[in-house]
């Protein structure tokens, strides 16, 4: 990221205008949604699990329509469903970590089922820990996209209120 300007995503080769990079997030974001709840229904026939990634793509929709009519409140379905989404999944990898650290040695007949245990707990740990990481990037994008659009959405009057302002008052 280009630090002298807040506008811009991605570095070197790669870095573009924030709203592209939030448009790219978004569609990413949507068609992996739609995969995984295709295959979570078909795969494990868990309908629960493919409803949330299918919402999950329709609040990445939102991301896309918002950017389409420059609204910002559109971005907000998102911004609250992914906040909730990262937190949960950092406490699930954190609870995984301390899992794999501190796990009771009563809880295992053998000593190779508590490492299988401990390394299992770790590598999912690491995981999640690397799905947060990613995801906490996407959402920091498309959260200073929302930023930026918010401002200058205030700066540039609406087109209702420029119309408003030329009609004259009812007498």
């Amino acid at each position: 990221m280009d630090y002298a300007n807040r506008h811009t995503c991605c570095w070197g080769p790669f870095r573009t205008r924030i709203e592209t990079g939030t448009t790219v997030m978004a569609l990413f974001g949507f068609g992996l949604g739609i995969l995984s709840a295709i295959s979570s229904y078909v795969g494990f026939h868990n309908l629960y699990a493919g409803m949330v990634y299918l919402a999950s793509s329709l609040f990445y929709l939102s991301v896309i329509v918002a950017m389409k009519k420059k609204e910002p409140s559109m971005f907000l379905p998102y911004l609250i469903f992914e906040g909730i989404g990262l937190l949960c999944a950092a406490v699930i990898s954190l609870t995984m970590f301390i899992f794999g650290i501190w796990s009771p040695q009563q809880a295992f007949s053998t000593k190779e089922q508590e490492m299988n245990f401990r390394s299992l707990m770790l590598f999912f740990a690491a995981t999640v820990g690397i799905d947060v990481a990613l995801n906490a990037w996407f959402y920091s994008i498309i959260y200073r996209t929302y930023n930026l659009l918010k401002k200058t959405t205030k700066m540039v009057p609406s087109a209702t209120a420029a119309a408003s302002a030329r009609v004259p008052p009812p007498v």
